[in-house]
């Protein structure tokens, strides 16, 4: 089982290149317009730690550091439950 590391930087033990699929990830995340920060007036929504623009900001500076070590523009990271077998390596691929 893998563990989508959410809003906390964690130690992690697979990262993902989402790249190709960033824009997407975006436009999905901005379909939810009353919980997370789209720009439009917002006044009279409760302020919760993902309505801010900044944590739209924090989603993207936190893929940016995660593609880096696997040379992407962006990365999902993830904790492993147990450890992953694979029969050769060319299973990772």
């Amino acid at each position: 089982m893998y563990h989508y590391i959410q809003d906390r930087i964690e130690d992690y033990d697979l990262v993902i290149d989402i790249t190709p699929y960033w824009e997407k990830k975006m436009e999905s995340i901005l379909a939810y317009s009353s919980q997370f920060h789209t720009g439009k007036d917002s006044s009279g929504e409760p302020q919760t730690p993902i309505s801010s623009k900044e944590f739209m900001e924090y989603l993207k500076a936190k893929a940016i550091a995660f593609g880096r070590p696997i040379q992407v523009m962006y990365a999902e990271a993830f904790k492993v439950e147990r450890t992953p077998g694979v029969h050769s390596l060319f299973d990772l691929y």
